[in-house]
Parts: C-alpha cells; sequence; structure tokens
C-alpha cells in the first residue's frame, strides 16, 4: 500500500492512499498542524513499533473508517464485513497506536527519551483507563521513533505547499526488506 501524505497549505494537508487491492481513498485531515500531522506520526510510530494492525495496518488490511473517501477503484466483495471484521479484531493495537502516537510526539518535541522512567510514566498514565496490559516498549525504541518522527518533521516543514511525501505500507512481512532503505 501506497500513502501520500501532500501538503495543501501552511497547516494543512489531505493524505491520498492506494491500497494492493486496487482502492484509493482520501483520508480526511482534521489537525492543522504547526508540525508533523497526526497521520505522519501514526505511520512512523505503527512503522518503528511493527504495529501490524494499528490505523496504516487495518487500512491496508481493508479497513475503510467512516470519514474516508473512495475516490478510485473497486471495493471487493462484501468489503463493509470485512472492514469491521479487522477493525473489531485490531482494538487494542489501534488504541495503542493512538496513544502512543500520542505521548511519543510529545517525548519527540521534549527531546526527553532519555529520561526512560519519564517515558514509561507517560505511556502508564495513558493507559491506564484500560484493561488490558500495555505493549511494551523498549528505551532503544522509544529512542528510534522520537528521531525518526524529528527527522521527519524537518522534512515536512520543509516541503513546498503542493507538495508530498510518499511511503510504502509493508506490515511486518516487508519490515526485513525495508531495513535501510526508508522512505523517512
Amino acid at each position: 500500500m501506497e500513502i501520500t501524505f501532500k501538503k495543501t497549505g501552511p497547516r494543512t494537508y489531505e493524505t491520498l492512499v492506494s491500497r494492493d487491492d486496487g482502492v484509493a481513498l482520501l483520508v480526511p485531515s482534521p489537525d492543522r498542524p504547526a508540525g508533523l500531522p497526526h497521520d505522519i506520526a501514526h505511520y512512523l510510530v505503527e512503522r518503528e513499533l511493527e504495529l501490524e494492525r494499528g490505523f496504516w495496518g487495518c487500512v491496508a488490511a481493508g479497513a475503510v473508517f467512516d470519514n474516508m473517501e473512495v475516490v478510485s477503484g473497486r471495493r471487493p466483495p462484501h468489503a463493509a464485513e470485512r472492514s469491521k471484521a479487522v477493525l473489531r479484531a485490531a482494538t487494542t493495537q489501534l488504541a495503542t497506536s493512538e496513544l502512543y502516537a500520542l505521548v511519543l510526539l510529545g517525548v519527540a518535541h521534549e527531546r526527553k527519551e532519555a529520561d526512560w522512567p519519564r517515558v514509561v510514566a507517560r505511556l502508564d498514565e495513558v493507559w491506564r483507563p484500560f484493561r488490558e496490559p500495555r505493549r511494551p516498549v523498549s528505551a532503544e525504541e522509544a529512542v528510534r521513533v522520537c528521531a525518526a518522527l524529528r527527522e521527519t518533521e524537518g522534512r515536512w516543514l520543509a516541503l513546498p505547499v503542493g507538495h508530498g511525501l510518499t511511503v510504502s505500507w509493508e506490515g511486518r512481512r516487508g519490515k526485513a526488506r525495508r531495513r535501510g532503505a526508508r522512505a523517512f
């Protein structure tokens, strides 16, 4: 699956997804970021932590969220049922992705990823309402995620309006082929 994050204004963007099944989706962007867009932060967190069924993994597996628009291609038979099943099965990883993107983006902005007890405390604090144990994150993973977030934010801020960043979502199976050759 290819994902293009296009800067449409100084603080606006749109996301176009070209799934492997031939369906192209427009993902509306409710945030108006001064820095890195939320959807890119999700991509980086999910990629670095290998969250197979975070937001982008669910989209790759056939999920279509209510706010998405199919812009081309034809959805396969039983696509709505498949979408619901993917989302139902991914509830915990979707929450993990959302919360980790929020926390780790804040940690990256503060440049506090080396303060491991603080990172763990923040992750535990946002996870507290859930009954299931949270997916563990190592100090090395947090440092790697925060570095990727800051580096990509710099690239995004330097990007002229009308241009975009395109990445591939390959999931866990594609991880070995991607090492060392990341789009961002």
